[in-house]
């Protein structure tokens, strides 16, 4: 008995027919017929009830009992070829906030996914404290950030830093080089980029002084819909926002300070050569990209 006579047994189950599952299976009819007697010999049972004037396949007692034997058997093949497929796949997680991973990543984690069909890649948004606190969980392999925190057993390195500029519905009546402080507090959609950041922010229009706040730039285009509304957001989130919304982008007379984005990632004497390959990719990709600027070591 092989595994050749339960895959017969099986498609003349299936199919409710010898001719049928001789056609299944590539076998002429009386070599399918054969095989199934021989089956039946070794067990000592009939399988299948014959007689004259039967148009379908039925099943005795003992072939009924045969029948959940085949069947696990089938699993268990089934279950050993997904083992071996998943042997050859890697697995990697990457964890960064919603700004990275909705807009400036994206063309990056698309071309990755299709370059490397046996690398399953897991995306999560949370905010930066967050991706710090479940890399130390091992939950992640690999976190982008936007800013530094000392904590045990993770490093993190600057791998890039975006612009930020002045957004707005295309209706109102700000321009290039306009003075920050020229402004008004009370029409801005605020989004607190970082400590740096926010402290310059602060300084020129206050802490609570906005007209809303909002956590990224997904939420902010629902308010940037009337003359004189404002915000200041990276240059990729304004190409992306533009894109689908009428909205204009304009330069400060003074740069605003630029968001610096940091690779976060566990200590670790060895780490897989999934995390190797993306992390070089994600360095060409961050070389090549004309909306942010690379750090060089």
């Amino acid at each position: 008995m092989d595994l050749d006579d339960f895959k017969a047994f099986l498609a003349i189950y299936k199919h409710g027919s010898i001719s049928k599952a001789a056609s299944s299976l590539y076998m002429n009819q009386s070599n399918l017929s054969s095989k199934i007697q021989k089956l039946e010999k070794e067990i000592g049972a009939e399988l299948f009830v014959r007689g004259r004037g039967r148009h379908s396949i039925e099943l005795t007692n003992q072939g009924e009992k045969f029948l959940l034997i085949a069947q696990q058997i089938e699993n268990s093949i089934g279950q050993v070829k997904q083992l071996k497929y998943e042997g050859k796949k890697q697995f990697l997680s990457v964890a960064a906030n919603e700004s990275t991973n909705l807009f400036t990543l994206v063309p990056f984690y698309k071309q990755f996914m299709k370059k490397h069909p046996d690398i399953a890649l897991a995306i999560h948004t949370y905010h930066t404290t967050e991706v710090y606190n479940k890399l130390a969980q091992n939950q992640f392999d690999i976190g982008i950030v936007t800013f530094q925190k000392k904590q045990y057993d993770v490093q993190t390195k600057l791998i890039y830093k975006e612009p930020t500029f002045l957004i707005t519905p295309r209706s109102s009546r700000y321009y290039n080089g306009i003075d920050a402080k020229d402004l008004p507090a009370e029409k801005e959609i605020c989004i607190r980029w970082n400590e740096y950041y926010n402290a310059w922010h602060d300084e020129i229009w206050g802490k609570n002084n906005y007209y809303a706040r909002v956590s990224n730039g997904t939420d902010l285009a629902n308010y940037m819909d009337e003359e004189g509304m404002w915000s200041i957001v990276t240059l990729s989130v304004a190409f992306q926002l533009m894109e689908t919304h009428p909205l204009s982008i304009y330069s400060l007379k003074e740069e605003p300070p630029k968001i610096h984005y940091y690779l976060a990632k566990k200590e670790r004497k060895y780490q897989s050569e999934a995390v190797d390959i993306f992390l070089q990719e994600l360095q060409d990709f961050i070389n090549h990209n004309i909306n942010i600027e690379p750090v060089i070591d």
